[in-house]
This record gives structure tokens, C-alpha cells and sequence, in this order.
């Protein structure tokens, strides 16, 4: 990959605009990541180690999906939902290996 711009001591970071959108887009053409409401946050994960779709999420994908959904409910002001997740093995282990960031399987496409 080219690089994404340069680094300078004195007049600071200076990004190549498509070179950064090229970059935002790695973790959309991922099908696994596509419809993660994680994407924003970890850009996809390694772009070299990130297992195969047909195969489990790796502890990654399913360590950032548990702590931003935490996350997110404590930003949210929810912590008795948060709290009652946390709670709940079987409630957190759906959620981190849930195919789409629908809020219940009756929104997730087909």
C-alpha cells in the first residue's frame, strides 16, 4: 500500500485525501466487517492476520464488538442495560458474533 501522506516535525501529519479513503474503505470490503457497527472503530482489524469470512471471528472481532457495545451504553447513560449485559454470557456471546449491526435479527438482511 502507498503511503497515506507525511510526517513532519515542524509543520506536523499531511494526508493524501484518497489515500485515507482508500484506507476507510478497507474494513467496508470486508464481508465480515461490511455491516459491523464496530467498522468505524478498528478500521477492520489487521489487514493481514483478519481470518477468512467462511471461519470463526478471531478474539479481536469479538473483544472490540463486546467492549464498544459496553461502551456505548455507558456513553448512553444505560447502565442497567450495560450492566445486565455484562450479566449475560449467552446475551454478550450473540452480540459479539452477530452477522449485522441490526438492533434484532427480525431488521438483518437476508
Amino acid at each position: 500500500m502507498p503511503d497515506i501522506g507525511t510526517l513532519d516535525a515542524v509543520h506536523g501529519a499531511h494526508f493524501v485525501p484518497a489515500a485515507v479513503d482508500r484506507v476507510r474503505r478497507l474494513a467496508a470490503e470486508k464481508d465480515r466487517c461490511a455491516r459491523c457497527f464496530c467498522q468505524c472503530i478498528c478500521a477492520g482489524g489487521c489487514h493481514v492476520n483478519l481470518v477468512d469470512a467462511g471461519r470463526d471471528y478471531p478474539d479481536y472481532c469479538l473483544q472490540t464488538r463486546g467492549i464498544t457495545a459496553t461502551r456505548l451504553l455507558r456513553d448512553l447513560d444505560q447502565d442497567d442495560l450495560r450492566c445486565r449485559l455484562l450479566a449475560d454470557r449467552h446475551a454478550m456471546q450473540r452480540l459479539a458474533t452477530h452477522p449485522h449491526d441490526a438492533l434484532n435479527a427480525s431488521q438483518a438482511a437476508p
